[in-house]
């Protein structure tokens, strides 16, 4: 299994010290968020970039992206708001292009929870022009991305139903086909109560990386996998057999439950 973890959300550590813990848990693969701490996209010059790339290379690690998510809305009512996560977007597919990531992961927006819900449309119309951007931008510069599925929350996201992501890929399609592919996010598809293997069964000629973490359903609670209701005995090797070439990425919000949760995925891929 291509097996790796996201960096978290701030342990206190360096980027450097957390990417040498990630390699003595044998994890190939990191995605990087493109948040503060660690990879703020507007600060970082190509020497930092170019040391952060040959510290994973040196550790036998593989990189993915996540572009930039907090105060980001793609889909925005506001004008100024929704191009500045645009250019804020924009840059994270350059970066990935200097780090040499296989992937940047990329939320597609939301309706504010204060905004009534029949507004959804206008907020899925403006997630739209932003994706045909983006994706004009990716095919330009040989940047590959990949749309998640989100949560249930008081904002009202986009992507959260198979239907819909599958109706953004023809979109990105027409623009730039070879682009555009999808982060499955198993967590987050818990919070909806869909059935989790039926949800990736619909998707996975286009799944490239799979977000692995757990909660009760209730809410997006990026819990260690065991500590929820998420049945990855189960799920775990159907997805593996059928996607062979997925990277899994553990998204677990603390060390220990990163700790946790390889151990959990190393006894399911061995049968117990």
């Amino acid at each position: 299994m291509k097996l790796g973890a996201a960096t978290l959300t701030d342990p206190g550590l360096t980027i450097f010290e957390l990417l040498d813990t990630y390699s003595h848990l044998n994890l190939k693969y990191v995605e990087i968020r493109c948040e503060w701490p660690y990879l703020d996209p507007q600060s970082p010059n190509k020497k930092y970039l170019l040391k952060l790339r040959e510290t994973i290379e040196s550790l036998g690690m593989r990189p993915l992206l996540h572009s930039s998510y907090i105060d980001v809305n793609l889909a925005s009512f506001n004008d100024i708001s929704r191009e500045a996560s645009l250019r804020r977007t924009l840059r994270c597919l350059e970066i990935a292009r200097i780090l040499d990531a296989e992937y940047v992961t990329i939320h597609m927006g939301y309706l504010h929870g204060d905004h009534h819900p029949h507004r959804y449309n206008i907020a899925k119309k403006l997630g739209v022009l932003s994706l045909i951007k983006i994706t004009e931008k990716a095919h330009d510069i040989g940047a590959k991305v990949c749309i998640e599925n989100k949560e249930r929350s008081k904002n009202r996201h986009l992507l959260t139903t198979p239907e819909e992501i599958l109706e953004f890929l023809e979109i990105a399609d027409d623009v730039a086909p070879n682009t555009v592919f999808i982060t499955y996010d198993v967590g987050h598809a818990n919070t909806w109560n869909h059935d989790l293997l039926s949800f990736f069964k619909k998707l996975r000629d286009r799944i490239r990386v799979v977000h692995l973490h757990d909660n009760d359903g209730s809410s997006d609670q990026h819990l260690a996998l065991g500590r929820g209701n998420i049945e990855f005995q189960r799920l775990i090797p159907k997805m593996y057999n059928e996607v062979k070439n997925a990277i899994f990425i553990l998204e677990v919000h603390d060390l220990e439950g990163i700790r946790e949760s390889v151990k959990v995925i190393e006894r399911i891929l061995e049968g117990g």
